[in-house]
C-alpha cells in the first residue's frame, strides 16, 4: 500500500492524530503489514496509547482497504476504457427552436432590489442583486465598473488578483451597455 493511501484512509477512520497516522503510514509504505505491533511503535511515536480492540478494529479496516486497493490494481485499464463518468446534455426534440440550447429567465419582482447607501455594500451585493439594480436602472454599468475599478487598484497590491487590467476595455463595454438600456435593449440577468 502507497503512504498517501494510507494516510486518507488512516484519517477517515478517525483514529490517532496526525503524527500517529503519518508514522503508521511510514511503516505501511516500507511494505511492513498493519500489525498490532506496527501500531504499538505507531503510538510510542506519538504518544498515544489505544486500547487492544481499537489496534484489533484498525488491523481489520486497513488490511480490507489493503485487499481493495491489491483488487483495483489488478484491472488492466488502456486508453480505450471509458471513464466512469460522463456528461451528456439530454435535448428535447420537441422543443428545439432555432435558438436550441437558450432558456428564457424571468425576473423576479417579488423582492424588488434596494440600492444600499455606501459603495462599500454596494460591491459586496451578490451579481443577482445588482442585475436588479441595473434593470431598475438604480445603478449603471459604468458607474459599477468604475466601483470595481477603484477596488481593484486599492487592493490588487495586497491581493494579487489582477494579471493585465484592462481599464480602458472595461469602461467602453460598460458604456454601450448603458447606451443600449437606454435605447430599451435589456440583454437580461447579466447585462452590463
Amino acid at each position: 500500500m502507497q503512504r498517501r493511501h494510507a494516510l486518507k484512509a488512516l484519517a477517515a477512520i478517525g483514529i490517532g492524530n496526525a503524527v500517529f497516522q503519518r508514522a503508521l503510514a511510514a511503516e505501511v509504505s516500507n511494505g511492513t503489514p498493519i500489525s498490532a505491533e506496527a501500531l504499538r511503535e505507531a503510538e510510542w511515536i506519538s504518544g498515544i496509547a489505544l486500547s487492544a480492540e481499537d489496534r484489533e478494529q484498525l488491523v481489520s479496516k486497513m488490511d480490507r482497504l489493503t485487499e481493495r486497493l491489491e483488487d483495483l490494481r489488478g484491472y488492466d485499464l488502456d486508453g480505450q476504457v471509458v471513464p466512469a463518468m460522463q456528461f451528456r446534455v439530454a435535448r428535447d426534440s420537441s422543443t428545439e427552436t432555432a435558438s436550441a440550447g437558450r432558456g428564457e429567465v424571468a425576473v423576479s419582482e417579488s423582492h424588488p432590489p434596494v440600492r444600499p447607501g455606501s459603495d462599500e455594500a454596494l460591491a459586496f451585493l451578490p451579481v443577482s442583486e445588482l442585475a436588479g439594480l441595473i434593470r431598475t436602472k438604480q445603478v449603471s454599468s459604468v458607474e459599477l465598473t468604475e466601483l470595481y475599478l477603484r477596488r481593484l487598484k486599492t487592493y490588487d497590491e495586497r491581493l494579487k488578483c489582477v494579471v493585465h487590467l484592462t481599464e480602458d476595455l472595461a469602461l467602453k463595454q460598460a458604456a454601450r451597455m448603458d447606451r443600449e438600456m437606454a435605447a430599451g435593449h435589456y440583454r437580461g440577468p447579466l447585462h452590463g
